[in-house]
């Protein structure tokens, strides 16, 4: 984000060190200006499109609009100049990564698309898919129309066309129940409109950007009054968190790549203690997490976790009763599962405060390390019985099948008393799935194997754990009867990436 506003920063910086801010200080909510030309404010005093770093236009008058009315907002302006539709939705993921809280997206594009000949049609479809992006992202949708263009501006001069899909949009934001910001009639209805309020043909100088900024003001109030308060009152469920132990805890999660591209998991819920996430694609499963109530046993609600990636993210997870905040950090390279059985200390007749008076405090971050594994990973070269020419898994109740049906998986476990059995398999991908020992609610173990062959010439099993019970994983290749067995000690919380599982033979 090249121009967030610095009181968001340090709001951000104050939740990580632990700093509760102060109880009377407002708010930083985010808002994101999203684009073309006229977001970025060309035409308004000292916007030059060669310099994307001068802008200006309706969003810093609306920042300062919604000031006066009690609503502090961090503006990130993401104008480009020339922009059309289709090259929005290629950047506007990494933009969106950066809004780590409930806020607003304004989306003002379609002009450029018009001068191109685009369909209106088009340009509704690749609008609503932004729409769709945002809403991952925990952030409300203003749809704005495009401005109208003068007589001289050549393709669309009348104005059909840009009339045609403001009221497109202002159709789907109302089927939608969004706000909708018309700033076509905000100008066009003016005298002298492209005399007085406009630099050239297609942008608004100084005094047309005021009324962009009025039309918008409303239904960016209203939008606002939808997303409620950041990180407050009852968990609810979004694209991007979890509201595990009976809605009470939020979970969300932010990662970030080598290469500095970050971005928010989604997340889908399994049982009411657990649920998952994924960074990429929705077939490969990143992340496992449960919340379970440990009270009456040492009085903390406990935190478990296990990974499937070594990419750094954190989560974040919020008591809604009490506004306590824990993160968890997992650097990148690490393979780390957790067991936090004293992450939330809650006796059970702690009631939440008003939270007009109080606010979220944030306890320490802790920093995932990989725990050493108690016995090394090792490969069975003798086939297993039974298995042996077998090109293709069979399923039951004990037996995961994963990549294609090629792999099975097994996992047999054993309590400190003794007491010993085989996991209960539960698919959940084409690649992944998960088992549980004891009680379907309770997620104990979660394994995928990926076809990594055109990589390193391997096949790849990563497996994150929520146990540390001692577990023995049985992974088989069917189509060549080799095995791989990977041992967990009692007391040990284990996450494995093996890229090295099982080299490819020839003709597969």
């Amino acid at each position: 984000m090249k121009r967030l506003v610095r009181s968001l920063a340090l709001s951000l910086a104050g939740l990580l060190l632990g700093v509760a801010p102060d109880a009377g200080a407002q708010t930083s909510r985010p808002l994101i200006a999203f684009g073309d030309s006229i977001t970025s404010g060309f035409g308004d005093t000292g916007v030059d499109c060669e310099l994307p770093e001068t802008f200006a236009g309706y969003a810093p008058r609306l920042r300062s609009a919604l000031g006066a009315r009690g609503i502090a907002t961090a503006v990130d302006n993401e104008g480009v100049c020339g922009e059309t539709t289709a090259e929005a939705l290629s950047r506007i993921d990494p933009v969106l990564a950066g809004a780590r809280d409930v806020g607003l997206l304004l989306l003002m594009e379609g002009t450029n698309d018009i001068s191109a000949g685009v369909s209106v049609e088009t340009i509704r479809f690749n609008m609503a898919e932004m729409v769709r992006r945002g809403e991952g992202y925990r952030l409300e949708s203003v749809l704005a129309g495009p401005v109208p263009r003068g007589p001289d501006s050549g393709r669309d001069n009348n104005n059909a066309n840009t009339f045609a899909l403001g009221e497109a949009m202002r159709a789907d934001a109302s089927a939608a129940g969004r706000a909708y910001a018309d700033a076509f009639h905000a100008l066009f209805d003016q005298p002298d409109v492209f005399e007085q309020l406009y630099a050239d043909p297609f942008h608004p100088n100084a005094d047309g950007y005021d009324l962009v900024a009025d039309a918008f003001l409303q239904p960016a109030l209203d939008a606002y009054a939808r997303v409620g308060q950041p990180d407050e009152g009852p968990c609810s469920p979004t694209p991007s968190r979890l509201c595990l132990n009976r809605g009470r805890f939020a979970i969300t999660v932010d990662w970030t790549k080598p290469d500095g591209e970050r971005g928010i998991g989604r997340a889908q819920n399994l049982t009411e203690d657990s649920g998952y996430f994924y960074f990429f694609r929705d077939s490969n499963i990143e992340l496992v997490i449960k919340v379970l109530d440990g009270r009456h046993s040492n009085g903390h609600f406990w935190v478990f976790y296990g990974a499937l990636s070594n990419v750094e993210y954190t989560i974040t997870v919020r008591d809604s009763e009490t506004g306590i905040i824990k993160r968890y950090l997992n650097p990148g390279g690490t393979f780390a599962s957790v067991g936090d059985t004293q992450a939330f200390a809650v006796p059970p007749d702690v009631v939440r405060p008003p939270m007009a008076n109080t606010a979220p405090v944030a306890q320490a971050l802790l920093v995932a390390s990989p725990l050493p594994m108690p016995s090394v990973p090792g490969t069975i070269d003798a086939r297993r019985p039974g298995v042996r020419g077998i090109a293709g898994c069979v399923e039951d109740r004990q037996t995961l099948c994963l990549n294609d049906r090629r792999f099975a998986v097994e996992v047999s476990w054993q309590t400190p008393s003794g007491q010993q059995g085989e996991g209960a398999a539960q698919p959940r991908t084409g690649d992944t799935g998960m088992f549980y020992f004891f009680r379907e609610s309770n997620i104990e173990l979660i394994v995928k194997v990926l076809d990594g062959r055109l990589s390193n010439g391997h096949f790849w099993v990563f497996y994150g754990a929520l146990s540390n019970v001692a577990y023995t994983l049985r992974v088989t290749d069917t189509l060549t009867g080799r095995e791989k067995l990977y041992l967990n000690l009692a007391g040990h919380f284990a996450s494995v990436g093996d890229t090295q599982a099982f080299a490819a033979l020839p003709g597969g």
